[in-house]
């Protein structure tokens, strides 16, 4: 993998996103002729703190008009039992993993966290892969949803899935793909030409150090088609997750030795 460059690329989106994202050196799997690449606002992340992330796909696949992210992968709890899920040929399916990056160090360890990020089904797609979501974060997450006027339902799911939701994207659960601004520079990339993206808010609910992780994590994104071919997988620069607070807010004991 290459080194990361420090020049900035302006994206633009239908969303409301308009941020300067870094260039990124991630590694990516191309699958048939279709590439994903990963671009990320930013690389080091508060626990409770989203990171604004694009999703580029290069030839995009006529019948993927649209991208159904997996239900764990929800922020936003389910109000009510959703109704069956029917394959469409008109969407792809996201499925994503997260892995210790100090265990993807050469390329035949990389190319093995690719295959078993093909393998993942919806039930699984969130379960971390090589990561799981800590004990002493699950704590802090259930707390978190404690505060949260949840439905019965919504009550019930987070109670027997809250040690798969590690990552949490803020966003719809279905997204139509937007084609990729012709106007940014793309000195990054392959090439623009019949490339489209998605933007979401991305959370990763547990801390590097609670893995012993000094490298960081790197969540792998699988995309497939409604058959589960495999279309195309890429992977995150490695992301620091950590728990501190701003330094200029002062611990309790301090401040009652301060008075």
């Amino acid at each position: 993998m290459n080194g990361a460059s420090t020049t900035n690329v302006s994206l633009a989106s239908s969303s409301g996103l308009n941020l300067a994202f870094p260039r990124s050196s991630m590694a990516t799997q191309t699958v048939q002729q279709y590439t994903l690449r990963i671009v990320m606002a930013k690389k080091k992340s508060r626990v409770d703190s989203g990171i604004p992330t694009r999703l580029v796909l290069f030839l995009m696949p006529q019948d993927g008009s649209t991208i159904r992210l997996p239900s764990l992968c929800m922020a936003k709890l389910p109000v009510k039992p959703p109704p069956p899920s029917i394959p469409s040929a008109h969407t792809l399916q996201l499925y994503v993993s997260v892995v210790c990056w100090s265990k993807i160090q050469n390329k035949e360890q990389l190319t093995k966290a690719f295959v078993r990020a093909q393998r993942l089904q919806e039930a699984e797609a969130l379960g971390g892969g090589e990561v799981k979501i800590c004990p002493r974060c699950l704590r802090r997450e259930e707390k978190r949803y404690k505060r949260k006027n949840l439905t019965e339902f919504g009550n019930r799911y987070f109670r027997a899935n809250k040690d798969k939701r590690l990552v949490l994207l803020s966003t719809r659960k279905t997204k139509s793909w937007s084609e990729f601004h012709k106007d940014v520079s793309t000195a990054d990339v392959d090439s623009p030409v019949s490339s489209s993206h998605v933007d979401f808010s991305m959370r990763i609910a547990c801390c590097c150090h609670h893995h012993d992780e000094k490298k960081g994590f790197g969540v792998i994104f699988t995309v497939k088609d409604h058959r589960d071919n495999v279309i195309a997988q890429g992977i995150t620069d490695p992301i620091t997750i950590i728990n501190k607070r701003r330094s200029h807010v002062f611990p309790r004991f301090e401040l009652d030795h301060i008075r």
